[in-house]
């Protein structure tokens, strides 16, 4: 098994990299990775698997370590009995905290590319002076807003009326021996079971307060930048800067030049044509690849997609809306699957003993990394708000669409001890299937996964 039949690798523009990453990395020139790719598409035809798994990891992940996991997780597919069928595929990009920050320092100004010396020698202080002085500033919202949460309700009664509504609807749609749910979302949401030394530990920790309001300090101020160069980064995949000097010498129109572009250009061509053994897609993202994959179902509709999954989405419901909606509702056959941990859980996360703020990363996101303008622009992998959002399914797609809470210790979970996810970091972790079914389908629809894909 060779790991570049099976992944890719894009730098911090979107350029494509050869996958020997850990040495540094090759840039490939265009008809250096049309061989590459030309590779890839040979292996996916020489191995008769007909469903092709295209995997994106999310954010604050380094390309050495993207590396690793995609040999892990194409051989833990490949080795599955029951993916027989199934070519996994991993779209791995640069990701890394401190390189997204550097970045944001000493290369990004406004959007551009700044190349000239002295401008970023000159810019630079002022940039990080900037950055500190916005996280001074914003300090005491920020301090406020995870004072709040820490007292609100975990998962609020409002939200667990309309999840109750929802089951009505499905209840009613449902039919037991096929899992179909014509007009209806499917949903399920697991149990959480706290240990009393994790409630015990949550209020005994509370004299690490000052610790977690220098670490929300911190993350305010390096996170904050880095969070949108990575979300520059998902973008560049399909339109890299390295465009734009070419627009002065053509009048034409260019086509997308992005390393992650250009590889669905090619599995569309491979995936289009119809026959009686149709090539189609699974795609997975987690984190800030379901940014990625929103972008690819935007702007390649023809992509044959069967399976949408999105593992803890930082992709904002609106992003949904505009890329992933239009989609549903012109192919019938694609199935939509949010996954999201239990709203305790998500609430709950805590790193290095308690002394880093609470909150999972999209906690993070929602308060302080990111500046939503409304609800619908929150991120869509934190089941109260795809919940609170459901209003935005039109009734023609809504028998598409699974959402799926994952309990803690409820003897329904996944990974070595059957207890994960319960981190939003656990999604891809060793020892869970995030490839198979019946990982992702709800409870009540999980009569689907015996079903012949077609």
């Amino acid at each position: 098994m060779e790991v570049r039949h099976h992944a890719i690798f894009v730098d911090h523009d979107g350029q494509a990299l050869t996958p020997r990453v850990d040495s540094g990395g090759v840039a490939l020139d265009s008809a250096g990775y049309a061989r590459y790719l030309h590779d890839m598409l040979d292996a996916i035809r020489s191995s008769g698997r007909r469903m092709l798994l295209l995997f994106i990891h999310g954010g604050v992940v380094p390309l050495e370590e993207g590396l690793e996991d995609s040999r892990r997780m194409v051989h833990d597919v490949m080795a599955d009995s029951t993916q027989r069928d199934v070519f996994p595929i991993a779209i791995n990009w640069e990701s890394s905290l401190f390189g997204s920050y550097s970045e944001h320092l000493f290369s990004i100004r406004q959007g551009r590319r700044e190349t000239r010396p002295l401008a970023v020698a000159l810019t630079a202080p002022f940039y990080l002076l900037a950055d500190v002085g916005r996280a001074v500033a914003r300090a005491p919202v920020v301090w406020y807003g995870q004072a709040s949460r820490f007292v609100e309700s975990d998962h609020p009664s409002r939200i667990q009326i309309a999840e109750r509504r929802l089951r009505l609807a499905l209840d009613s749609a449902l039919v037991d021996s096929t899992g179909s749910h014509p007009g209806a979302i499917s949903l399920s949401l697991g149990e959480y079971h706290a240990t009393g030394f994790q409630n015990f530990i949550r209020f005994a920790t509370l004299p690490f307060l000052p610790f977690k309001m220098v670490g929300t300090f911190l993350i305010d101020g390096v996170g904050a930048p880095g969070w949108e160069v990575m979300h520059r980064r998902t973008k560049t995949m399909y339109r890299p800067s390295s465009e734009w000097p070419a627009v002065a010498g053509t009048a034409r129109y260019i086509r997308p030049a992005g390393a992650v572009s250009i590889l669905l250009d090619s599995l569309v061509a491979l995936t289009g044509p119809v026959s009686d053994d149709p090539y189609r897609v699974r795609l997975i993202g987690h984190s800030m690849g379901t940014i990625v994959a929103t972008e690819a179902i935007r702007t390649h509709p023809g992509l044959r997609i069967s399976d949408i999954v999105f593992m803890g989405g930082a992709s904002t419901i609106r992003e949904f809306e505009d890329g992933v909606l239009p989609y549903l509702e012109t192919h019938k056959e694609t199935r939509f699957y949010n996954l999201s941990l239990h709203p305790t859980a998500e609430r709950r996360e805590y790193y290095l003993l308690h002394t880093m703020p609470d909150g999972s990363l999209l906690e993070w996101v929602d308060g302080y990394l990111a500046s939503p303008e409304t609800e619908l622009d929150r991120v869509i992998g934190k089941w109260d708000n795809i919940i609170a959002a459901s209003r935005i399914f039109p009734d023609s797609v809504r028998g598409q669409i699974h959402l799926k809470g994952f309990g803690y210790r409820d003897g329904v979970g996944f990974g070595p001890d059957g207890s994960e996810p319960h981190r939003h970091g656990d999604f891809d972790n060793p020892g869970v299937p995030f490839w198979r079914c019946e990982f992702w389908q709800p409870v009540p629809t999980m009569a689907r996964c015996r079903q012949p894909v077609h």
